[in-house]
């Protein structure tokens, strides 16, 4: 399972939600009045070693090899702009995405729980950093999303999976248009219009690992979760895989059968594990960055860089529709691919917290300090 979905190993750092507070853009005076006396006893000599540790691993094992591929991204983006200087792919773009994650700041709360509360990212559609952090969200807001409709509404949930054949990097963008345009028919389907009460859709972009030189294949599918009515597996209503291919090659208006998935997840309160494993599919990085900044080759690299940002510019990838999205708006969800990427969850806005690890990335590490060890060693309210 992928690392955004475990249960962290330290201090509850919690990243699937490992985003937090307003507090830190307090000023510093205005921190030091949430300190008090007692406030030496909850920031233990124990305390504050499972804290640092928690934030040593959360770095080491999350945040560096991110950091390292915005690094790669940051290279190929100025070979472009060194080529074409007037393009989007500019200066501008690869300073940006180089100081993407390179300033962080966790704050702690009673118990040692530490999140992050303040950083720097880029929010570049191909940056690594960025990518992860937009899944985590994803995954957050469907699994608020999905409990929130459990407690309000009875509904079954499917997962979908439609396909269409590979392209080369020229025809990224075309096949992307030819996709989406076939959802947006799918959805209109009566039969289709008549069983899914809400979706959530993203859109996934691997590359074939077997293409070769400058010759790669791309493949881009769409993964979808799907809610319907309860009585759906047992009245006329129910579509099979057969009717789901027919269904979809009609949509795509192609003269072959795609490939086509649906399977019921199961949602069991003693067992989420069916449950889970279909949002880390539905909300899995959109692009992974090991398939198109790792190559020999750095014109190849480049290459599909510069195919893969002008085709997936100014695109929405993700989308809630129905149920899904009126929950959404319930719950106050902010938009997961351009919004806040430091506060994964909701309530991580409201995590009263006081910040604790400043780091900065320089020399290829992350590196910093702590500023509740400087409290202990001069005292409080003094810096």
């Amino acid at each position: 399972m992928d690392d955004k979905k475990k249960a962290p190993s330290v201090v509850q750092t919690d990243e699937a939600g490992s985003a937090v507070a307003d507090t830190i853009s307090q000023e510093e005076s205005n921190t030091d009045l949430v300190l008090s006396q007692d406030v030496k006893s909850f920031y233990s000599d124990e305390g504050l070693v499972r804290a640092e540790s928690g934030c040593e691993n959360e770095l080491s094992t999350r945040f560096q090899p991110k950091k390292e591929r915005t690094y790669s991204l940051a290279d190929s983006y100025a070979r472009i702009a060194d080529f074409n200087p007037y393009g989007r792919i500019n200066e501008d773009r690869v300073q940006r995405v180089m100081d993407c994650g390179g300033y962080l700041v966790f704050a702690a709360q009673y118990g040692m729980k530490t999140k992050l509360v303040e950083a720097h990212f880029c929010k570049d559609r191909l940056c690594p950093m960025c990518s992860w952090r937009r899944s985590l969200k994803s995954f957050s807001q469907l699994s608020s999303v999905i409990e929130y409709l459990n407690r309000t509404s009875q509904y079954e949930y499917c997962l979908l999976t439609l396909t269409i054949r590979n392209c080369s990097s020229d025809d990224i963008s075309s096949t992307l248009d030819q996709l989406f345009a076939g959802f947006r028919k799918l959805l209109k389907n009566k039969r289709v219009k008549v069983v899914i009460k809400g979706y959530f859709k993203s859109c996934e972009i691997t590359r074939n690992l077997d293409s070769i030189g400058t010759d790669l294949e791309w493949h881009q599918h769409l993964h979808v979760i799907l809610a319907v009515n309860k009585s759906y597996f047992k009245k006329s209503d129910y579509i099979s895989q057969k009717d789901w291919i027919y269904l979809w090659r009609d949509s795509l208006g192609v003269d072959y059968d795609p490939s086509v998935r649906i399977q019921k997840i199961k949602v069991d309160p003693n067992d989420s594990r069916s449950l889970e494993d279909a949002l880390n599919e539905v909300s899995k990085y959109v692009l992974k960055s090991d398939q198109f900044l790792e190559h020999s080759d750095p014109a190849v690299v480049d290459s599909a860089v510069e195919a893969l940002f002008y085709s997936l510019f100014n695109r929405r990838l993700t989308s809630f529709g129905g149920v899904f999205k009126q929950a959404r708006k319930d719950l106050k969800q902010d938009d997961p691919e351009d919004g806040d990427l430091i506060h994964i969850k909701t309530e991580d806005r409201i995590f009263n917290g006081m910040p604790i690890y400043l780091m900065g990335f320089s020399y290829g590490r992350y590196g910093g300090y702590s500023k509740v060890r400087s409290w202990f060693d001069v005292g409080f309210g003094t810096g």
